[in-house]
């Protein structure tokens, strides 16, 4: 099983996800299963990890150019779930968590 990078299981992320467990982890990033709050249905949660000593002006780019293609439904496939959410964490830090499930 992948391991937790990000040390979010058991964390409530944004104040709706409920992570659960690691699903996957590849170059980019770690997929968690999550359960949203809100809506009550299960989601796939994934964390994108951003190159270490990325320029603010780069991470910026990378960030915009992310949010153009979900925005143009160039990531969703037709088995993949869209884009719901883009919690960001401040530079260094993981994602807003608290505790609790």
């Amino acid at each position: 099983m992948a391991e937790d990078a990000f040390g979010i299981v058991g964390s409530v992320i944004a104040g709706a996800y409920h992570v659960e467990s690691v699903v996957a982890e590849g170059g980019f990033g770690t997929v968690y299963r999550a359960h949203h709050g809100g809506f009550r249905a299960p989601v796939a949660l994934k964390c994108l990890r951003l190159p270490p000593g990325l320029l603010p002006e780069a991470r910026q780019h990378f960030l915009e150019s992310f949010r153009a293609e979900a925005a143009h439904g160039a990531l969703p496939a037709p088995s993949a779930l869209s884009l719901r959410s883009l919690p960001l964490a401040a530079h260094g830090s993981q994602g807003q968590r608290s505790s609790g499930a």
